[in-house]
């Protein structure tokens, strides 16, 4: 069976989400994928975790875990993960995963 490709719908200007529609592999069912990238600004040892979008649009996460061995990263992936609900599978670091400002994706999968 030839492998399946999908058609890219364009997304808008600024909005940072993409949509990917086709067949999911699923028991025939028909799936839609959107993916959101996410710049994030990543302040760790706070007092408490969150995760907030400021008025232009940007965002912040505040995380309570140290920079050490990749927790603070593992904290910000869950805590986007339950921002956006969905499984911190779909939630993956793109770049910066060593410094302060972070490209997250985020790739949901439902059903139309």
């Amino acid at each position: 069976m030839a492998e399946q490709r999908y058609d890219r719908i364009p997304r808008t200007q600024g909005s940072g989400l993409e949509q990917v529609a086709g067949p999911r592999a699923c028991g025939g069912r028909r799936y839609q994928m959107a993916v959101l990238t996410l710049q994030i600004a990543v302040k760790p040892r706070a007092r408490v975790s969150e995760l907030a979008q400021a008025a232009d649009g940007t965002w912040t996460a505040k995380l309570k875990a140290p920079p050490i061995d990749g927790k603070a990263n593992e904290e910000l992936v869950a805590l986007v993960a339950e921002r956006f609900r969905c499984r911190r599978a779909d939630v993956t670091i793109k770049a910066g995963a060593s410094g302060r400002t972070k490209l997250v994706r985020i790739d949901y999968h439902r059903r139309p």
